[in-house]
């Protein structure tokens, strides 16, 4: 802007003569055509400056120009070769500020303002110092994971929309984009924010789900991965929507008393369910964890990798509830029900949490990779393979042996069942309906 360009012009080699200087600038029509008119446009003669328009009206910052080069061999008849470079219009620098090599300005050596941004990931967004930004940030409204039961969804979900430039986060829009200058400046670039579902792939759902169906939860169950971008600007952010199915199944363990059963002890083994001691819900407790342990077992047994991933991680101990307790004569009865979650696939493996909870989301909600060229089974396959699974292991009297043991002995430290406890299998084991929450 004001300055006569800087351009370099350009070089031209031929094999056989070598250097070729007779280059030619923004040559007209007949030259190029028919190779008349051609004296007074060479490059060292005539620059780049008559290519541009003449007026410096015309010429606002911004603007750009293409500009051809042109050169003729020395053969017969002479081969034409032409090139075109594009010249912009930049601001030009005042008194105290320093022409950087990426044609910017700046009012700190070009040297350290680049040192700056090496250091922090920063960027230049503009010729202008102020549009130097060390620093840029997305910011969600929001958790970065989100869990919806399927078929439920969320009420007065929130938008997951990126807010517009100068609206602050709320429950309206779900995301917006700060950066910070080299004057330690606040700069709104939430108006460069954009929003667009991840391409599918190792991690996130096949299936194309806009943000508010996902939120609704009327989108199959998985993991719905949105990634937020800013034009011009590589940086980038996701938050995952797992639509969640969820199922029970609900199975039956019988002891049986080789000895009467005290009259004492009736009423707290039937408390199991809703401990009302420290000495039955203890009992509870070690029940529940030895289950979860044999169910991780389970996982570790079988040969179906996406069952062993899946029973390995995804349940949790809060997932094993005692739903009943009844004692019946020498037979005490157990109902014992264990909730799966299933989002049909891994969460993205690159998403970091922010919170702890976001943390037990990303743990118990994700089920195993599914290997290449297969699809993860359906929550019915799921539930009729853990539903086998239980069955036969709850057979095998080896495997129940440490739970029961760990049941047994805690009942027997407050003398609530006098005598051996020994195992009777179980031949009532049943899969609940697949029923939203």
């Amino acid at each position: 802007e004001g300055q006569p360009s800087c351009d370099e012009g350009a070089v031209a080699f031929d094999a056989e003569d070598g250097n070729l200087a007779a280059i030619l600038a923004c040559p007209p029509a007949s030259c190029l055509e028919e190779g008349v008119n051609c004296h007074g446009h060479n490059y060292r003669i005539k620059g780049v400056e008559p290519c541009l328009p003449d007026s410096s009206e015309l010429r606002t910052v911004g603007d750009s120009f293409p500009i051809l080069f042109a050169i003729f061999d020395y053969g017969n008849p002479p081969l034409l070769s032409t090139v075109e470079r594009t010249v912009v219009i930049t601001r030009k620098c005042t008194a105290d500020e320093e022409l950087c090599e990426d044609g910017t300005c700046s009012k700190v050596e070009c040297a350290l303002r680049d040192n700056i941004l090496l250091l922090n990931g920063g960027f230049v967004v503009g010729a202008a110092p102020e549009d130097t930004l060390v620093e840029v940030t997305i910011t969600f409204a929001g958790a970065e994971v989100i869990q919806v039961d399927h078929g439920v969804g969320i009420a007065d979900a929130p938008s997951l929309s990126p807010c517009g430039e100068g609206v602050e986060l709320s429950a309206s829009c779900g995301a917006i984009a700060t950066g910070r200058n080299l004057n330690n400046e606040l700069v709104d670039l939430s108006g460069r924010l954009k929003m667009a579902q991840a391409v599918a792939g190792l991690g996130t759902a096949s299936t194309a789900c806009l943000p508010v169906s996902a939120l609704a939860g009327i989108c199959p169950p998985g993991a719905y991965e949105y990634v937020y971008t800013l034009d011009n600007i590589p940086v980038s952010r996701s938050r995952v929507v797992a639509v969640v199915a969820k199922a029970a199944l609900r199975f039956d363990l019988t002891f049986q008393s080789l000895t009467p059963i005290p009259a004492a002890a009736i009423p707290l083994l039937e408390s199991l369910p809703d401990p009302s001691s420290a000495a039955v819900e203890e009992v509870s407790a070690q029940l529940r964890a030895g289950l979860l342990s044999l169910v991780r077992q389970m996982g570790t047994a079988t040969g179906d990798a996406y069952m062993a991933a899946y029973l390995s991680t995804a349940v949790q101990l809060d997932d094993i509830t005692i739903a009943a307790a009844a004692v019946n004569g020498l037979e005490i009865r157990i109902t014992v029900e264990v909730q799966l979650r299933y989002t049909g696939a891994q969460l993205p493996p690159g998403m970091t949490s922010e919170t702890s909870t976001s943390r037990h989301l990303l743990q118990a909600l994700s089920s195993p990779v599914v290997p290449d060229g297969t699809d993860p089974p359906s929550m019915q396959q799921l539930l009729a393979g853990v539903f086998a699974l239980l069955e036969s292991f709850l057979a095998q009297r080896e495997v129940m042996a440490p739970l029961l043991q760990a049941g047994a002995t805690a009942i027997r430290e407050e003398e609530l069942i006098e005598g051996d406890v020994a195992y009777v299998s179980s031949q009532e084991l049943s899969q609940s309906a697949l029923t939203p929450e």
